[in-house]
């Protein structure tokens, strides 16, 4: 008997929460679109199912690992946040270089980091073979938005208009598969797409759907 998809979380409105690891779901699906935001190794503390102080080797054979699940065409378009640590080690290391940077900038912020200078942006990676001769145009690849308050208590939330800008370059089904409090699914309802989640912590689940019950208020 063949695998099959486990019963979702939430399904409403063309939006589909899986709680549960996505090294198990990810080959079960297909969309156009993947944005997501891993964790990229900076020590946060999701919950007792993610290990975010790997040694940089073990990272990247892990992130080269999940990008092996997101394979063309099944998912023909790729983008991940990724900190500028993470992503010096992942082109030394990693096996998949990215075939694009896109950069988020945010000007107030006042993130410190190892380095001696202050990080005011930080880079998406892109994964896909489409050429603007094929017909593809996604736009600029700066995005300009301020840090805002984590409000949903994710360690790692990123601003909601962010991801509505991101997500809005894109037509289809947007999936992300370390779906965390759902920004990604919440800017996906907002601009009318569709979208399914992956989060293996239930209690981002659980806040996912109350970020998705309310209304779109744009």
């Amino acid at each position: 008997m063949g695998v099959s998809l486990p019963e979702p979380y939430y399904e409403r409105d063309d939006i589909v929460i899986y709680h549960g690891d996505c090294h198990d779901i990810l080959p079960l699906l297909e969309a156009d679109v993947i944005i997501t935001d891993p964790p990229y190794n900076c020590g946060k503390n999701y919950g007792e199912h993610t290990n975010d102080r790997l040694p940089w080797p073990e990272w990247c054979e892990w992130w080269d690992n999940c990008l092996e699940l997101m394979p063309l065409p099944q998912f023909p378009v790729i983008l991940s946040f990724m900190s500028q640590t993470a992503l010096s080690h992942y082109l030394r290391l990693g096996l998949h270089r990215p075939d694009w940077l896109l950069s988020w900038v945010k000007p107030l912020s006042l993130a410190v980091c190892a380095s001696p200078f202050m990080p005011h942006w930080e880079p998406i990676c892109y994964w896909g073979r489409g050429r603007k001769a094929d017909g593809l145009f996604f736009g600029s690849d700066v995005l300009t938005h301020n840090v805002t308050p984590n409000e949903w208590g994710h360690p790692t939330e990123k601003p909601i208009k962010l991801m509505r800008e991101l997500v809005g370059k894109f037509e289809g089904t947007i999936l992300d598969p370390f779906m965390g409090s759902g920004t990604t699914l919440r800017a996906a309802k907002d601009l009318g797409r569709k979208a399914i989640g992956i989060e293996i912590e239930e209690k981002y689940c659980e806040i996912a759907v109350k970020r998705l019950a309310q209304e779109v208020l744009l």
